[in-house]
């Protein structure tokens, strides 16, 4: 019988939630840099104006997801903490 512990198994969902959430952020920060950070959308006679959020706090977002992945990481390696259990014969 083999089985992962809870600890490992929470720690790599994580690990796939932010992988995410710094995908999103990386795919934001090529539009800002791509089209800016006001848009404007003109449909019918009232245009509607957007603002992105400031590529300078994007651009922080990214470097803390790094760092958390990068501990995410750390804490994983080496510590699957797998158990097996053999039976008493």
């Amino acid at each position: 019988m083999v089985s992962i512990s809870r600890e490992y198994d929470g720690a790599m969902a994580n690990l796939a939630d932010l992988q995410t959430r710094l995908a999103e952020y990386r795919a934001l920060e090529a539009k800002i840099r791509q089209n800016g950070q006001e848009y404007e959308v003109s449909s019918g006679p009232d245009g509607s104006r957007f603002r992105r959020p400031d590529l300078r706090e994007v651009r922080q977002a990214i470097v803390d997801l790094e760092i958390q992945i990068e501990q995410v990481m750390a804490r994983t390696q080496g510590r699957s903490r797998v158990r097996v259990g053999v039976p008493n014969w």
